[in-house]
């Protein structure tokens, strides 16, 4: 009966995640928000699913109450992150992170690198742009200098990806001041020991 009702949320759901094993773009790699389109599907197939335990009796009543004591105790950490800085990465917590920075430059030039999955850091760049130089009146060097700042999002999906990129700084400057965050975002300020070609 479960089946019955849900066809249309599942083909909703499988009709796209079958279209994904010929996916050859991006060499193969495959990001979260890709699956943007079949999220509803899935939390609308889910509560149904939980609805349906609800209607099994005391059993199903207990499966699910017990279900979500353990999905609200598991993301207690997210909680917290969304109470200090907002829901994983959101304007008010890049901002926090970004004043960070030039309040720990001060005067002094300095540089900025950025790791956002996909690999994409425009958003860093007109930050730094639009609200850094509006707020602070200068932008990061584009010329190497001393003072090198790095900022990073985490990366569930390819944490390799971020590894490399981390381990690639270390090899640019060596940290000073190690991991502040805001939500997720992570902030370490770095003495640049590399100056050739990057």
């Amino acid at each position: 009966m479960f089946l019955k009702e849900s066809k249309l949320l599942l083909l909703w759901l499988f009709v796209p995640l079958l279209g994904y094993f010929f996916y050859q773009g991006n060499h193969g790699y495959v990001w979260d928000y890709y699956f943007t389109g079949v999220v509803p599907a899935f939390f609308l197939i889910f509560s149904v699913g939980l609805y349906y335990l609800t209607k099994q009796g005391l059993a199903g009543k207990v499966i699910v109450c017990a279900f979500l004591i353990v999905f609200s105790f598991s993301n207690l950490y997210s909680i917290r992150n969304y109470l200090k800085a907002g829901i994983g990465i959101k304007l008010e917590a890049q901002k926090k992170a970004i004043d960070w920075i030039y309040s720990q430059a001060g005067k002094e030039e300095f540089n900025a690198d950025f790791y956002v999955p996909p690999q994409i850091y425009y958003s860093y760049s007109y930050l730094m742009r639009w609200y850094g130089a509006g707020e602070y009146g200068r932008e990061p060097e584009t010329k190497l200098v001393k003072n090198l700042y790095t900022l990073y999002e985490p990366d569930g999906e390819h944490p390799q990806f971020l590894q490399a990129w981390l381990d690639r700084q270390d090899t640019i400057g060596k940290i000073i001041k190690d991991n502040y965050s805001w939500g997720d975002i992570t902030v370490q300020k770095r003495e640049r020991i590399y100056y050739g070609e990057q």
